[in-house]
């Protein structure tokens, strides 16, 4: 079991659990625990456990331990399963559409009964959704072309990566904060064509700054922005996102060995 297959279901079961109107405090335990995991430096999560780190890693008490042994010796989450059993299946599938939160999930289903993807597109396309607070127009129509492209991709899309603006003063939690300024996808043989494409057209669609695909077959990165042609580098690459006190120099060569 990799540590990215671990993270994924780890966050699942956090949207999950508020979804089901669980504590704050697990909910973000198993968030937390998520990108904890999905740190880790090794391609096998069983190893890391029978050397007994995965037990003294920051984050991962007995009973999220518990959930990644079960993903290491069956390779399901028996727990998310539970999880998912107890909500409506219109109501998980939401949680796999992107630029949703959480907590915009239960806003649509408690103010307007949304329960499926069927029942937001209908929301969105009518005008219900563009006057709840916190929506609006523009809103809308990013989620109708988010459904739009999760229905062409035919599966829930996740970026390997993603960075957000987050203003401590501000107070906002990590799932609630704004549209990414950059997201990184890694191109493998099965993910190949929706990188470049339904998930190329749906990161820029939704207003995310940068979008760059790391290649390491051709041991490159191709950097794409809303209204430039892509660009390909190979040497040093600069991120100046806006906000940003200074500019981030990526050495593209080095990220490869």
């Amino acid at each position: 079991m990799d540590p990215r297959t671990a993270a994924h279901v780890l966050a699942r079961i956090a949207a999950f659990l508020e979804l089901r109107g669980e504590s704050q405090f697990k909910s973000r335990a198993y968030q937390q625990a998520a990108r904890v995991v999905a740190t880790l430096d090794t391609d096998d999560l069983g190893a890391l456990d029978r050397a007994g780190d995965l037990a003294r890693t920051p984050g991962v008490g007995k009973a999220i331990l518990s959930v990644i042994r079960d993903l290491i010796e069956t390779g399901d989450s028996r727990y998310l399963d539970q999880l998912s059993a107890d909500l409506p299946p219109g109501l998980v599938d939401l949680v796999n559409l992107p630029g949703l939160p959480t907590q915009k999930i239960l806003v649509l289903h408690q103010a307007l009964g949304i329960d499926s993807i069927d029942s937001l597109e209908s929301a969105a396309r009518d005008g219900r959704l563009a006057t709840l607070k916190g929506f609006g127009p523009r809103t809308a129509a990013k989620i109708l072309r988010g459904i739009e492209i999760f229905r062409t991709a035919g599966s829930e899309v996740e970026p390997d990566l993603m960075v957000r603006h987050w203003d401590a003063a501000d107070d906002l939690k990590w799932e609630d904060a704004p549209i990414p300024s950059l997201v990184v996808e890694v191109l493998s043989g099965s993910t190949r064509r929706r990188d470049l494409g339904a998930k190329r057209d749906l990161y820029l669609d939704i207003g995310v700054d940068e979008y760059w695909v790391v290649d390491r077959e051709d041991r490159s990165i191709l950097v794409m922005r809303p209204g430039r042609a892509p660009e390909r580098v190979v040497g040093t690459l600069v991120w100046n996102p806006a906000g940003a006190s200074q500019a981030l120099a990526v050495d593209v060569a080095s990220i490869f060995g």
